[in-house]
């Protein structure tokens, strides 16, 4: 427990350092989201971001925590380390992108996929989006060198503000 305590506290402060990175380069986001679907079948789950967006590209990082998956503590980060915005304009902006990262789950596991999604503006500095992630995660290999690795699909809810 300790040591997921730590792990806790690092992702924290790593999270503040890049939402202080974000506001020193412009237009930032963060948000909060998770998992409805996950959420119905397997219990509550969390993440946050902050991103960097620019006129055509933007840059994400983000932490997600899934405390009780299948009784397996699930803690991700990752970040989207070349991200492109297809369309954005005052109303909405749909964006797709390359996620790396790891999965803390009984070790340390890697995480690569694609992400894509919509985000809708509320007012000048709220808004509210859908993402699906296309990932692969070595995580499933705790219940056996058998387990199924392969690519899947999920889908999330995000919240957030612009400044």
């Amino acid at each position: 427990m300790k040591n997921l305590n730590n792990t806790i506290v690092k992702i924290v402060l790593i999270l503040i350092i890049q939402l202080f990175s974000c506001a020193l380069l412009g237009q930032s986001k963060i948000a909060i989201f998770s998992d409805p679907n996950a959420t119905l079948n397997d219990g509550f789950n969390i993440g946050v971001s902050a991103e960097h967006q620019m006129e055509k590209m933007y840059f994400k990082f983000q932490v997600f925590s899934f405390p009780d998956l299948n009784d397996v503590s699930y803690t991700e980060i990752s970040g989207t380390p070349l991200g492109f915005n297809l369309i954005s304009n005052n109303n909405f902006r749909v964006y797709t992108g390359v996620k790396i990262g790891f999965v803390y789950r009984d070790g340390v596991h890697p995480l690569a996929g694609l992400e894509g999604g919509i985000d809708f503006n509320i007012t000048d500095s709220f808004f509210i989006g859908i993402v699906s992630t296309y990932e692969t995660r070595e995580d499933l290999k705790i219940y056996g060198k058998h387990a199924d690795t392969s690519a899947r699909f999920s889908g999330f809810v995000r919240f957030g503000a612009r400044f």
